[in-house]
Parts: C-alpha cells; structure tokens; sequence
C-alpha cells in the first residue's frame, strides 16, 4: 500500500511466526498508515500478506484450554474451530461445529 508519489508512511519490519503474529496484532496502530511489510519468505507470511482467509481448527486433543498455535493464530485467524464445547469458554472468538471425526 504506497501513497500517489510512491512514498510510504511505515516500513513493517518482522520475521515470520510468532512475531508476525504480534505485529498482526497491533494491526489498530498501523491500518490507516500506507505501508510496506518487510519479513521472510514463507507460506504463513504470503498467505497473511496477500489476504487468503485464515481458518484454524483446533486439536481434538484441546478439550478446555489452547494450545499455543490457537492462541497465537486466533487473533488473526477468520474463524476459529473448538472440537470440544468447553474449548469455546477459554476461546471466545472459537465456534463449535462438533468434530472432525465422524460416528460409526
């Protein structure tokens, strides 16, 4: 995002992962900057920097706590999956839509 004369207000500089994440996250402080993201070439930095939609389903194995991959992917994520009900208490932004394994 570049200004008409080619300049930018904000250089976002980070590396991928966690402190990508955070920075995500602080999206308030910068979204009406024009700006230029500087980090790593990797798949969770293209999908974020070229808008894909994010969906996250948690493990089945997370019954009423996060694991730390869901807490660092829910801020940023455009729905997140709980396989649990409880999961959804400790996950405000999760849905539950039941599991991903099916009843014989």
């Amino acid at each position: 995002m570049r200004r008409r004369d080619g300049r930018v207000d904000l250089l976002l500089v980070c590396s991928t992962g966690g402190h990508l994440q955070q920075l995500l996250a602080l999206r308030d402080a910068w979204s009406g900057y024009t700006r230029v993201w500087v980090t790593f070439d990797k798949s969770d930095a293209r999908s974020l920097l070229h808008g894909a939609r994010l969906v996250y389903v948690e493990s089945f194995t997370r019954i009423d706590e996060p694991s730390l991959t869901c807490r660092l992917v829910a801020p940023v994520a455009d729905r997140v999956y709980a396989q649990w009900p409880e999961l959804v208490r400790a996950v405000p932004k999760a849905h539950y839509a039941g599991t991903v394994f099916r009843r014989q």
